[in-house]
């Protein structure tokens, strides 16, 4: 039996069963989605909008739960604080390179979560048009990135340090070591 034939099976003993385990199916059927990269290449991507907005980040020490938090994403970074004025003055919590994260998507819980090297980022947006609105930016932004990391390979990934340690060098000084 092929691997075809044997899917199909497994749909049309599904849409046989009674009520009930449909259902229990149906609940499960809302898994992760992991985001991909685009086939056939980035091509000359244009640079995206910037997208703005609160979201609930959830956290597990030392005050677990969701937490709502102030984000922006511009140019493949993503930046967060507790409001905007505070990313406007430097004051961001968190800053992600979302096209070197792994995204995936859960659509019907309205989750996103972001891999990142270091951390991984639990991401829940209340409305379901917000949340395709953020998921749609994020995947444009992680393709935008992703071309100009492909285009700049000696560039080193985007970082900033929440708290840089005194032995390291200023932002001019990394500037001037880059080039």
């Amino acid at each position: 039996m092929s691997s075809e034939d044997h899917s199909l099976q497994k749909i049309s003993s599904v849409s046989r069963s009674n009520s009930s385990s449909s259902s229990k199916h149906e609940g499960r059927q809302d898994s992760w989605e992991i985001v991909t990269d685009p086939r056939g290449g980035f091509g000359n991507v244009l640079e995206p909008q910037k997208q703005e907005g609160f979201m609930l980040k959830r956290r597990k020490w030392p005050m677990k739960g969701w937490h709502k938090r102030y984000f922006v994403l511009n140019k493949g970074i993503l930046k967060y604080g507790k409001c905007s004025s505070d990313i406007d003055k430097g004051k961001q919590h968190g800053c992600i390179d979302v096209g070197l994260a792994v995204m995936a998507i859960k659509k019907k819980a309205k989750c996103i979560d972001l891999d990142a090297e270091e951390n991984i980022y639990h991401l829940k947006i209340k409305s379901q048009e917000l949340f395709d609105e953020w998921v749609a930016k994020l995947r444009h932004h992680r393709v935008y990135r992703q071309n100009e990391m492909a285009m700049c390979p000696n560039e080193k990934p985007f970082f900033f340090p929440l708290y840089p340690s005194p032995n390291s060098p200023s932002i001019a000084e990394s500037a001037s070591i880059r080039r």
